[in-house]
């Protein structure tokens, strides 16, 4: 075994290893204490004489440092390999297979000691990910259970610990079928990744909903690193907004006016119905273009400038105030409209909401009204120059009928004038 031993020392050396040699297992132990920072791999002869024997040894050793150890032998036994296999061992070398063989055993020995260390790194960053995360955390097998699991989700989910390992995703999953999610894993195992929302089952039945972001890990036999999210606040809100939209939506859908809502510049972002059904343009006519095309020149040259004067100045002329202008149809008719304009923000961004009432029905009917009150002034003034004439007319016939008393009947002919006059009287 010394004459072995240097053979084999040589020929390492030969390699460019530096070689320390012991020849107990009680000494190598000791040795690996003592200089723990200056070993880098351990070749064990199992026969180490009494004591300690190799297999022995090396377990003492990997409990206070992990290192890769190759154990030489001229043992062929299936029991022997048996027993280095139960240890972390890096090789099994037969003692007479030569430095070519023992040298590449090492190589491949340090390369497999290196992945498990980076193995090691990983195992341990995603352990404090899983004692530090704000969500909860899954490490699923490919068989879709659960291997890893935080306090978070177990605090989400109501189950314990203990009661989530082993369970499988279907346990849980509240979408997808057992089925669905085996389809889903392999889609992942492709893709790398993947982000989707679902929904899961707490232990006492409720459901709750979670955004889930899924890794797939190749190495180690395979095994998905999954972050779960409760979106359930995130999704009551959305379900308000979408509720209020809806109920916005159905508001502005059925008002009879037009309502429009432009940006600072005076980009239309919103037109409802009746705004189709006054100017004549359907809303994805007028969604992103400027508000000016719906104005009648002057006010459309001079409304982007308005604009502008009014976001320099805060000066307002019409928000909040309201007043009567013309606009312009789509075929071009200008026609009278009542203009209502507010200001809001949102996001830091101002926006501005405009009511345009069509008053054309209005101003037709004020000017009949106006034509009407005329007519009734005359028919006044005439009856007034009526009643008037009556009057004088009544004292003509009065004073004719007292001279037609007074003069004889020896007077036909102006007995005949008298008359006369008397029935031009009652004609009038």
């Amino acid at each position: 075994d010394e004459v072995f031993a240097s053979i084999q020392i040589q020929g390492l050396q030969s390699e460019g290893y530096s070689v320390q040699h012991v020849t107990t297992g009680e000494t190598a132990i000791e040795f690996c204490k003592t200089n723990f920072d200056s070993v880098d791999l351990i070749l064990m002869d199992m026969d180490l004489g009494t004591g300690f024997d190799g297999a022995n040894a090396a377990i003492e050793i990997l409990k206070f440092m992990q290192i890769p150890i190759i154990f030489l032998s001229s043992h062929v036994e299936k029991v022997m390999v048996e027993k280095v296999e139960k240890i972390a061992s890096y090789g099994y070398v037969l003692k007479n297979s030569g430095i070519t063989v023992l040298a590449a055993s090492i190589r491949m020995a340090f390369k497999l000691h290196e992945a498990n260390s980076e193995l090691s790194k990983e195992k341990e960053h995603l352990k404090s990910i899983l004692l530090t995360a704000m969500d909860g955390f899954w490490l699923v097998d490919t068989q879709g259970k659960l291997i890893e699991v935080n306090d978070i989700y177990s605090k989400m989910s109501g189950y314990t610990l203990p009661e989530l390992l082993g369970l499988h995703i279907s346990d849980l999953e509240d979408v997808e079928t057992k089925e669905e999610i085996a389809v889903h894993m392999k889609k992942i195992i492709e893709q790398g990744k993947d982000r989707f929302e679902s929904r899961h089952r707490r232990k006492d039945g409720s459901i709750f909903d979670v955004e889930l972001s899924v890794q797939y890990r190749s190495f180690d036999g395979g095994s998905f690193v999954v972050f779960i999210q409760d979106i359930s606040k995130r999704k009551k809100e959305e379900e308000i907004v979408l509720e209020n939209e809806l109920k916005l939506k159905t508001i502005l859908e059925n008002i009879l006016d037009a309502v429009l809502i432009i940006n600072r510049r005076g980009i239309i972002q919103l037109a409802n119905k009746s705004t189709e059904t006054i100017f004549g343009y359907t809303a994805s006519e007028l969604i992103g273009k400027n508000i000016n095309m719906l104005m009648p020149n002057p006010y459309k040259d001079e409304h982007d400038s308005y604009l502008l004067n009014y976001l320099e100045t805060g000066k307002k002329k019409i928000i909040g105030i309201g007043r009567e202008i013309v606009g312009i149809r789509k075929n071009e008719e200008i026609f009278p409209i009542e203009l209502a304009i507010s200001e809001w923000k949102f996001k830091n961004e101002i926006f501005f909401t405009g009511t345009v009432k069509d008053i054309s029905y209005k101003k037709t009917v004020e000017e009949q009204l106006k034509q009407s009150q005329k007519l009734e002034a005359l028919g006044q003034i005439a009856g007034g120059i009526a009643h008037d004439f009556n009057n004088i007319l009544a004292i003509l016939m009065g004073n004719l009928e007292l001279i037609q008393r007074k003069i004889p009947s020896d007077n036909p002919s102006m007995l005949k004038k008298i008359e006369s006059s008397l029935n031009v009287v009652e004609r009038g």
